[in-house]
């Protein structure tokens, strides 16, 4: 089943349309919508890379757990969705914090988004997560440096890079 998407002002004030996210609808240069991207990090200070599944568009990459918010959900309530649905990890509010929202425009998708980025800090390990909706295959504990390795070497995303940034801002190094 598709996921129905709020579409939002410049604003981020909801504009009463909807879209489904399978339909191939182009937004207007003054709407948006909403995704979500969860950096979880351990007791280690090492960060949760998942795989996507091969089915999907960049099959294989490595990437921090993400979506989009759905129709009516809050973005807190969005990205703890998508944390139980791709990988079963339940958060709780006093383990996520908002760290910022990103103002973006995907030119090769025609698409305007509010990207809300959260920071999860949880003692967890590989062996507590949980794949259940054939989005993730895999998942890893990685240093800031590994990560940096992945972008390098094609693995994983370049626009994951600027995490960096605020890795080494919230670690202090």
């Amino acid at each position: 089943m598709s996921e129905k998407l709020d579409i939002y002002d410049r604003n981020r004030h909801k504009t009463n349309r909807t879209v489904f996210r399978d339909e191939d609808v182009l937004l207007n240069d003054n709407e948006f919508i909403v995704a979500l991207r969860a950096w979880v990090v351990n007791n280690e200070n090492k960060i949760l890379f998942t795989r996507r599944s091969m089915s999907k568009t960049q099959p294989g990459k490595w990437e921090p757990t993400g979506g989009l918010l759905t129709s009516g959900e809050s973005s807190l309530e969005g990205i703890k969705r998508e944390l139980k649905e791709e990988i079963g990890l339940s958060v709780n509010d006093d383990e996520i914090t908002l760290l910022e929202t990103l103002v973006e425009t995907e030119e090769h998708e025609k698409v305007n988004i509010f990207r809300d980025i959260y920071l999860v800090r949880k003692n967890i390990t590989e062996k507590d997560l949980f794949f259940s909706d054939n989005e993730v295959i895999d998942a890893k504990f990685i240093t800031i440096e590994e990560m940096i390795e992945t972008i390098d070497n094609g693995e994983s995303f370049e626009w994951l890079r600027s995490f960096e940034i605020t890795y080494n801002k919230i670690f202090k190094r």
